[in-house]
């Protein structure tokens, strides 16, 4: 089946007017872009086969015949992290926006996560619109040199921000890395810190990846 009639006949069970574009199904099929729990149930009603086969690779065999990696899965992303920003608390555990394949054999029976990163405070590492896969801290633990997921509370609102673990003499800091002169200020982590407002590191980034922008120059013949 051709990638455009994939696309076709997953739009009707979408209920949508508009089939996907052959680049968008290509990019589904490849990994390239996440896709959704409801994406995925039309791709398997198309293919009939399991909607877990086309969300984990469970025995699914792509267009050009291919196996997918079984270390291959995909994980959630769950939201975003944006420093200086304070946003509502959920009152759940909120549904993942979309799933990102992720290859971390180490990491096969953790709990990982994924979030967008927003501005600028590690854009040293991760530029702004990247995403980070992370495991929570409590299976990773926290070593000198991670990458970490602080948030930190007030009242009803928290920011979740990225930063450096440092081992300094006065204790433990977690540094910005940025090129931006507004985020150059760590935060120390005192040992009487608040057990209620934090700071508290979350999740260690065991992972990334960052879209190319879109291309815009005009085609070559080569």
């Amino acid at each position: 089946m051709t990638a455009r009639e994939m696309g076709r006949r997953a739009s009707m069970i979408l209920g949508r007017d508009k089939p996907l574009s052959e680049p968008t199904v290509r990019a589904h099929e490849n990994g390239t872009n996440g896709i959704s729990p409801d994406m995925a149930e039309a791709y398997a009603r198309v293919l009939k086969v399991d909607p877990a086969a086309i969300l984990f690779g469970e025995g699914h065999t792509s267009s050009s015949g291919v196996s997918q990696n079984d270390n291959v899965r995909m994980v959630g992303v769950v939201g975003e992290i944006r420093a200086g920003a304070f946003a509502p608390i959920p009152d759940e555990e909120p549904a993942p926006w979309e799933f990102v394949p992720v290859s971390l054999p180490e990491y096969a029976r953790a709990n990982l996560f994924a979030l967008y990163v927003v501005g600028r405070s590690m854009d040293r590492h991760y530029p702004d619109g990247s995403a980070v896969v992370v495991c929570p801290a409590a299976e990773a633990g926290i070593r000198e040199g991670d990458h970490v997921v602080v948030r930190i509370r007030r009242g009803s609102m928290a920011e979740t921000t990225l930063k450096e673990v440092v081992v300094a003499r006065e204790g433990v800091e977690l540094w910005p890395r940025s090129t931006d002169a507004a985020h150059q200020t760590p935060i120390k982590l005192h040992a009487d810190r608040d057990a209620d407002e934090g700071p508290e590191i979350i999740g260690v980034v065991v992972g990334s990846f960052a879209a190319r922008a879109a291309r815009s120059g005009p085609l070559i013949s080569l």
